[in-house]
């Protein structure tokens, strides 16, 4: 499950209210094409980026430079993923204690980013980097 997408309604637009996780990948598209939305709705912009990345998307504007890019650099080998999972727990487990609300320093907006970053490096591990 990806927080930032999970939980990030749509503050504007035909799709105003609704969560960014049911979005049509062409909207997603559209909106990550805008380059006024990072600035003015930045928990938007990383809810949009991260819905693409999860569902294999790529943004219109970049598609073209894309296009020979491979999906991903390198395979994860099966016998190294429950490795790879591991790190990936134990150092979000890690940075969680700083980025938490309840800490001093930390922030809402920070640990949703840190919490869709894990998600995220974990689909990437159970899917080996394909």
């Amino acid at each position: 499950m990806n927080y930032s997408t999970d939980y990030v309604f749509m503050p504007f637009g035909r799709y105003v209210n609704q969560f960014v996780r049911n979005l049509p990948t062409d909207y997603l598209q559209w909106l990550s094409s805008q380059e006024w939305i990072p600035e003015k709705y930045p928990h938007v912009w990383d809810a949009v980026t991260n819905e693409l990345l999860l569902r294999g998307a790529r943004s219109s504007s970049n598609s073209k430079q894309n296009a020979k890019e491979p999906k991903h650099s390198f395979p994860i080998p099966p016998e190294l993923r429950p490795i790879a999972a591991e790190i990936v727990s134990r150092g979000y487990r890690s940075c969680s204690h700083r980025a938490h609300p309840d800490h001093a320093g930390g922030g809402h907006e920070q640990f949703i980013r840190l919490t869709a970053a894990k998600e995220l490096l974990m689909h990437i591990v159970a899917e080996g980097n394909r």
